[in-house]
């Protein structure tokens, strides 16, 4: 896959995610430090990398995969820091103390793990007659 798909579809992720916890802070007034908050978005998090990784990205290996989420991670925490910085005025190392940077690193890096679909050269169980 080329770099600047790759890329922008990141940023999509990340986009998502980002306009979903805007909805949720300023929309419904969710602390964005809060437990239910962190869920919500974590799942959020893992759901459209899943879909994105799966249907558009479609890696042919693990190691594709990896690579993907591994990218998606670094631009999710480098925007994520940004507008947490922004936004929300928090220092640096607060946001990286946040449970929740780190469960949504993970769910992408489970998303690119599951998203890879499995060789339709393996043949199916036997059944029995």
């Amino acid at each position: 896959m080329r770099k600047g798909k790759l890329v922008g579809l990141g940023l999509l992720n990340y986009l998502i995610r980002f306009l979903i916890a805007g909805a949720l802070f300023q929309g419904v007034g969710m602390d964005p430090v809060g437990i239910p908050f962190g869920v919500i978005i974590t799942l959020v998090s893992f759901v459209a990398a899943f879909l994105l990784l799966r249907f558009l990205v479609k890696p042919n290996s693990q190691r594709e995969a990896w690579k993907a989420g591994l990218v998606w991670v670094v631009l999710a925490l480098l925007l994520d820091a940004i507008t947490g910085m922004t936004l929300l005025k928090l220092p640096l190392v607060a946001y990286f103390s946040e449970w929740q940077v780190w469960t949504r690193a993970v769910a992408i890096l489970v998303a690119a793990f599951l998203s890879v679909r499995q060789s339709s050269s393996v043949s199916p169980l036997p059944t029995r007659s």
